[in-house]
């Protein structure tokens, strides 16, 4: 009886060390689903495929609206809430963008997630370029992604579409403009093999700033 008496308290711990074990892994698969799904939540707006698409004239409230909000998160906090509604007014109207749209030598580019408008990729050749005296050069106007969707590979996304659309036409350099107090978007381009060649005049409102001008050569 003893015997039996043991070997049913070793049945009873194996069968209660299971039980334990099984609710811990339970436990713990109901934990990772419950982080997972915090997490999707989290990234609700940016769980869907991005995807990247040319502007058209039916999209130019979209882009007035992406292009005003990204200019204004970027450059609010370093200039006057006069110069930059001036600005924003001036160069983002309605009239304004649609003759940009309609100009054969400039293409903007939307990227699109969720039916959200997350950034706005422009670039002009030939007359459109904002700097004359640039032979066979392609230029990036304007590369711009909200704050919230910044770390998601926008920019990287709109920089190898500005370099593909490069190539396609055979320029020699891609180059842009950068304000000479934005350097986190000067790392950017620097490590995306940009090198500053020059400067210009960018003026916001009644400010007259500078601006690094930055190219990369294409092989």
């Amino acid at each position: 009886m003893l015997g039996d008496f043991v070997f049913n308290v070793f049945r009873v711990q194996k069968i209660v060390g299971f039980l334990f074990c099984h609710d811990l892994k339970i436990i713990a698969e109901f934990l990772g689903i419950v982080f997972a799904e915090a997490g999707r939540r989290e990234n609700s707006c940016y769980n869907l495929p991005m995807k990247i698409k040319k502007c058209g004239l039916d999209d130019v409230l979209d882009l007035q609206k992406i292009y005003r909000q990204t200019f204004y998160e970027t450059f609010s906090e370093q200039n006057s809430e006069e110069n930059m509604r001036k600005f924003l007014d001036e160069a983002y109207s309605e009239q304004k963008l649609k003759s940009e749209l309609e100009n054969e030598e400039s293409e903007t580019f939307l990227a699109v997630e969720n039916q959200k408008t997350l950034g706005v990729l422009k670039i002009n050749t030939g007359n459109a370029e904002t700097e004359s005296g640039f032979e066979n050069s392609l230029e990036i106007q304007r590369i711009y992604v909200l704050k919230e969707a910044k770390g998601l590979g926008i920019g990287t996304a709109f920089m190898s579409l500005a370099e593909k659309k490069a190539r396609e036409l055979e320029v020699s350099f891609i180059w842009l403009g950068v304000w000479e107090k934005n350097f986190p978007a000067q790392k950017f381009y620097t490590d995306k093999g940009f090198r500053k060649f020059s400067e210009h005049a960018f003026v916001l409102g009644d400010d007259v700033q500078t601006d690094f001008l930055m190219k990369k050569e294409l092989s």
